[in-house]
């Protein structure tokens, strides 16, 4: 029952992307996912009670919903879904990485049990329903683009420890001071950390750089390079602006709710063989914080993929300063993507992105992403005011996390 199950998924799935791939290159609606805890359940495997099933949709809701996305336990009637099923054969996996939510009837799977088991926590009705959320949540990202990097918040301070820097090719030469990033959803795993802590937390949120990526699938545009871009004649980026909500840790439970980020995103798809770069030019202000990822390998469900690199260049074709070395990478914080996290531009003006590396005779297909979070400055209040709204807002956390 299993494998026909996956094997009838695979083939949905590979139907979707043919049929995505075939469609222009324009806006996407956002998603919706059915909770599915009953497929998978096989005779031993834990059985997810009423009240279990509504704390894990309750939960995985409040985190979805205000991104736009729906998640519901009924099978949907007349739209296109994702199916996360429960009881699966192992703790967490999902059918790829759909970076701008190309198929929507992609699938993810998770078992809460054999998590636990594999952290030594104990099983019971409460460390099932947590695990669940956090292992759903985690995969569902994967489906909406998300990746293990995009835990890294906040924007602008690196990676979350020093032994992360040494994941990337060469050393991430900026900071490691990205304190949030072992409870943002996206680090839930052996890469970043997978703890009884972390599957058990109750204060895990989406961060900004996920919340980005779900978001373009309804509001961003992606060009297509043209096969003849040159350092001296640079394809221009398309850039969609659009407000992210803010999902830090408290801000929507802030009242008013915190203002939005402001998003500027540059997204291609381009292809290059023998040897060639293909150079593209955005417009940024100094000091404003940009990262550069390019997609392949994580795509290879749907792209020819390989191996390649990115650089940052002046227009003049030098290589931009990053954190005391020079802004280019081979391989990323995982696999062999290139990924220039946080680079805070030095002046005004224009910049060029090369993406290179591929083997003589040998086509590779990639997605260049290009973004920007600006994180809007608090309003302030006087100061009682402001000590009251502090102390109300922590009071609104202890009750919803049960401490009073």
């Amino acid at each position: 029952m299993r494998a026909t199950h996956r094997t009838l998924a695979v083939l949905a799935l590979a139907l979707a992307l043919v049929l995505a791939m075939a469609a222009p290159a324009t806006a996407l609606a956002l998603q919706t996912v059915y909770l599915d805890f009953d497929s998978e359940t096989g005779a031993g495997e834990w059985t997810y009670s009423g009240p279990e099933r509504g704390a894990v949709h309750g939960a995985l809701e409040s985190l979805f919903a205000p991104l736009g996305v729906t998640v519901t336990t009924s099978v949907p009637g007349s739209v296109d879904y994702s199916t996360l099923f429960f009881n699966a054969d192992a703790i967490g996996t999902s059918t790829g990485v759909d970076w701008r939510n190309v198929a929507f009837i992609d699938d993810a799977y998770v078992n809460a049990g054999l998590g636990l088991d594999f952290v030594g926590a104990p099983l019971s009705g409460e460390n099932i329903v947590k695990a669940s959320v956090n292992l759903g949540a985690h995969e569902v990202l994967h489906l909406l683009g998300a990746r293990h990097h995009d835990a890294f918040t906040p924007i602008g301070t690196g990676v979350s420890s020093p032994g992360n820097k040494t994941k990337f090719d060469p050393v991430f030469p900026g900071p490691d001071g990205a304190a949030l990033s072992g409870l943002e959803l996206n680090s839930l795993t052996t890469v970043l950390g997978f703890s009884a802590d972390k599957l058990l937390s109750m204060d895990s949120f989406i961060g900004p750089r996920a919340a980005l990526k779900i978001r373009f699938a309804a509001h961003g545009a992606r060009g297509t390079e043209d096969g003849g871009s040159m350092l001296e004649a640079p394809e221009a980026i398309t850039v969609s602006t659009y407000p992210v909500i803010n999902t830090l840790p408290g801000a929507l439970e802030d009242d008013p709710p915190a203002p939005p980020f402001e998003a500027m995103v540059g997204a291609m798809k381009g292809e290059i063989s023998d040897g060639e770069g293909d150079y593209y030019s955005f417009g940024g202000e100094a000091g404003r914080v940009v990262t550069i990822e390019v997609m392949s390998e994580s795509l290879g469900h749907r792209l020819v993929e390989g191996d390649l690199a990115v650089a940052l260049l002046d227009e003049s074709g030098t290589l931009i300063p990053y954190h005391g070395d020079f802004a280019f990478n081979d391989d990323g914080f995982e696999g062999v993507d290139p990924l220039l996290l946080d680079i805070e531009l030095p002046y005004t003006g224009t910049y060029i992105v090369e993406v290179f590396g591929a083997p003589p005779g040998t086509p590779v297909e990639y997605e260049l992403l290009v973004y920007s979070l600006t994180e809007p400055a608090p309003v302030p209040l006087p100061a009682p005011l402001g000590l009251l709204a502090a102390g109300g807002a922590l009071l609104a956390m202890r009750r919803r996390r049960g401490d009073a």
